[in-house]
């Protein structure tokens, strides 16, 4: 890479990551020859890997594509290769950071029945995570780096002290990452835009963000299973708040959980998650739009649940906040939780200004940009320029 200084996050890597060597290629043979379906393996496996190998590779100045191709394309061929035909699915270095911590943490206190849960890796390109009946956590290799593009976004935004002149940036980094979220079968990881000229300590912090929104994530979900909660019983149910209610209930346990973390790091917990919750409610509202239906129940539950995030922020601000002990008023709290609300809610407002003035037609139009007919085309131009060179 010519341009900037380069930081590349080993932790959303794996060890040996560099030592990657070409498989044989009596091997590759086979494979592509006994697999019937190896053509799309190949394309989304190729998509997932070379997303994670460009979140990974971080620059204070934006790689061109021509950079991009050169040096980490080739990277993520070999991660592709050693997946589906050398069968290696290697676990990147944030998992284990991760989860040991998470392990070590329920292990050392009066929740160390969440240690029995076994952790496991898949890989798909649809960033995931679930926790089976059995205690199996199901999670996808790329839930972090999604999660981290997420926030990378907002700490870039946080940046730029004109957002509204830069609002056509704003939905070119955020649109296509709802459209995502929205249609991870239909859409491309590997054409989200990544998002680059971020310093390591803000690299760092949104990492942190992404790291907690992942705890409450599994949290969540194990909070599911503690209130016996059956999957789609709520759909032989007439009341929609039944559905809220389990929500609910599964936030309120993963928040009695994540009290615990330490008094230091409460307000950034909370922030994290009324950031991960806003953005998942936007999606809703998204897809709500391109599908030319009204307000859907999912949405209402994500407005439900991101006020009841809220009121957990302004608790710890209340608490812990030196800005806002000083006097503790009401509106002193809520005055400092709103800045903090606002690192996400900010660039999200104005993302959520151009889905309510765009047509169903056009918002669909815009998503036809990151579909998977865009990811072969790149990708065929990249294997004819290879051929040419």
């Amino acid at each position: 890479m010519s341009k900037g200084s380069i930081y590349i996050d080993k932790d959303l890597l794996f060890d040996g990551f560099f030592e990657m060597k070409p498989p044989n290629i009596n091997d590759f043979t086979k494979h592509m020859l006994s697999n019937a379906e190896s053509l799309k393996q190949f394309q989304d496996m190729l998509e997932l890997c070379y997303f994670m190998v460009k979140t990974a590779f971080m620059s204070e100045t934006r790689f061109s594509r021509a950079e991009r191709e050169k040096s980490l394309l080739p990277l993520a061929k070999l991660w592709q290769t050693r997946v589906l035909v050398e069968k290696k699915h290697d676990i990147p270095d944030w998992v284990s950071i991760m989860y040991e911590a998470f392990d070590r943490y329920c292990r050392e206190s009066d929740l160390a029945f969440l240690a029995a849960h076994k952790l496991e890796i898949e890989y798909t390109k649809i960033p995931s995570l679930r926790v089976e009946r059995d205690g199996r956590i199901i999670m996808n290799v790329a839930l972090l780096p999604f999660l981290m593009q997420i926030n990378y976004s907002y700490m870039f935004f946080a940046k730029i002290k004109d957002v509204e002149k830069c609002s056509a940036e704003v939905n070119q980094k955020m649109l296509p990452l709802l459209t995502f979220c929205n249609d991870p079968i239909a859409t491309s990881i590997s054409c989200l835009p990544i998002v680059y000229g971020l310093s390591r300590d803000e690299i760092k912090f949104a990492k942190i963000m992404s790291l907690y929104q992942v705890y409450y994530m599994i949290l969540h979900e194990v909070g599911h299973i503690n209130w016996r909660h059956v999957p789609g019983e709520a759909d032989k149910i007439t009341v929609n708040s039944v559905e809220a209610s389990k929500e609910i209930k599964a936030d309120i346990y993963a928040y009695s959980v994540l009290s615990r973390f330490g008094d230091e790091n409460q307000i950034l917990i909370n922030m994290s998650i009324v950031s991960l919750l806003s953005f998942f409610a936007l999606a809703e509202e998204l897809k709500n739009k391109m599908r030319g239906r009204e307000e859907s129940l999912n949405y209402k539950i994500y407005s439900d649940r991101i006020y009841l995030a809220k009121m957990g922020l302004r608790s710890a601000v209340g608490k812990y906040d030196p800005d806002s002990i000083d006097g503790k008023s009401f509106e002193a709290v809520e005055a400092a939780a709103d800045k903090h609300v606002n690192f996400a809610l900010g660039p999200l407002g104005y993302v959520q200004k151009t889905i309510s003035e765009l047509t169903a037609q056009e918002l669909r139009e815009f998503s036809d940009h990151f579909t998977l007919e865009g990811a072969n085309k790149y990708f065929k131009e990249n294997a004819d320029a290879t051929t040419n060179n």
